[in-house]
């Protein structure tokens, strides 16, 4: 998992828990922020939320606590959330005092008792780290959800697509997946006693903490968790991920039928939205159902598919995972040839992403078909090899 899909963890967290404090988010761009607060508003539930924007001259700080004050003034305290965006002018010389300013006001915003979040732009950023370096430090959380990529480009403005063009279905790391859990249990557990509706249990405990036991490969944690969910209690930015932390949990249960309508659902629903790279994930998954299934020839036939959008696409990453997929059929096959072909394919797209340790996987697959490969085919082995510019062959095809 990246870091950026980390910290949009983080600040989803954040934000569906009740509290008082202050959250500064880096972002690359301002429709990047608009587009995090849209998807942060699902969390709020009910609770009450408020939009304003940043612009950095002198004198804007005091208008800005004044519009905070009237805002939250019927607000109970700890439970709203204000979204601060910059607005992305350049003010650089007032910039400064500004920043200086609202150091200065940093107690009065403590009083608010809510929580304040602070979308900059890297500019207003760094200001706040050097003029209002005492306010930064009242900040307990500060991340940085910035990428080159335009994850904004998709037209289609139904929830579900947006959530998953901005996130989509992630393994958190092993760090994060167990601070969810020991978060989430907590507040559960009070949820409980209090009575919430089983809607909300759903959306805000239930399916984070079943995403969490999946990052922990905890399988019959993620089966009791998935128990407690239904899908209609679901908003539709929910819906995506939900199908395909099912189809993964099913896949590796070996549940393959089941598995197969996850992954079945997901490529209908790409078909009524025109998403692609939702679509190449999906025949992906089809591909990977087929071969569990030693139904080789219907495997490739899905894979060759996800792999014509990836490529189209430019999804090079992707398309590497494709590639190392196709390897490891050729190998299922017994034809080494392919398989190294394919293999190879797979070494240098994820060098050139770099992603080692698949890239090493792709190797091991490269190292096996030359082991069963013929001389003749072993001669073809090395000159894909070559023609690929991989360097020297591994060690241990050279000791071999």
């Amino acid at each position: 998992m990246t870091a950026r899909r980390e910290h949009l963890e983080l600040l989803k967290n954040a934000v569906r828990q009740s509290v008082a404090t202050l959250t500064v988010v880096e972002v690359d761009t301002v429709a990047r922020a608009h587009g995090l607060v849209d998807l942060l508003k699902f969390e709020l539930d009910k609770r009450p939320g408020a939009l304003l924007s940043l612009t950095a001259v002198p004198g804007a700080a005091t208008r800005l606590l004044d519009a905070f004050c009237k805002i939250t003034e019927t607000w109970h305290p700890g439970t709203g959330v204000l979204f601060l965006i910059d607005d992305g002018q350049k003010k650089d010389e007032g910039g400064p005092r500004f920043w200086a300013d609202m150091n200065a006001q940093r107690e009065s915003r403590d009083a608010l008792n809510c929580h304040i979040i602070f979308f900059l732009l890297p500019s207003n950023y760094r200001l706040l780290l050097q003029a209002a370096e005492h306010l930064a430090d009242w900040m307990p959380l500060k991340l940085h959800i910035t990428d080159p990529a335009d994850v904004f480009r998709y037209e289609d403005k139904d929830r579900a697509s947006y959530q998953n063009a901005i996130l989509g279905f992630s393994i958190l790391t092993p760090k994060i997946a167990r601070q969810q859990l020991a978060i989430l249990e907590q507040q559960l557990a009070v949820a409980l006693h209090e009575g919430i509706p089983r809607q909300t249990l759903a959306r805000r405990y239930y399916l984070p903490m079943f995403e969490a036991a999946m990052s922990l490969s905890d399988l019959n944690r993620a089966q009791s968790l998935r128990q407690k969910v239904l899908e209609k209690d679901l908003q539709a930015g929910d819906i995506i991920k939900w199908w395909e932390m099912n189809f993964w949990l099913d896949y590796l249960l070996h549940r393959l039928d089941r598995a197969e309508s996850w992954a079945d659902k997901l490529s209908k629903w790409t078909d009524k939205t025109g998403d692609k790279s939702l679509k190449a994930e999906s025949l992906h998954n089809l591909g990977m159902i087929a071969e569990e299934r030693r139904e080789f020839e219907e495997a490739e036939d899905w894979y060759k598919k996800s792999l014509k959008i990836k490529e189209q696409l430019g999804n090079e990453h992707g398309a590497a995972i494709t590639y190392w997929q196709l390897g490891y059929l050729g190998l299922l096959e017994g034809r080494v040839e392919d398989s190294g072909r394919w293999s190879v394919k797979s070494i240098a797209a994820f060098s050139m992403a770099h992603d080692p340790d698949r890239a090493n996987q792709a190797i091991n697959n490269f190292l096996i078909a030359w082991q069963k490969a013929s001389q003749s085919e072993q001669r073809k082995l090395k000159q894909l090899w070559d023609n690929a510019g991989l360097g020297p062959l591994p060690d241990a095809v050279v000791r071999g």
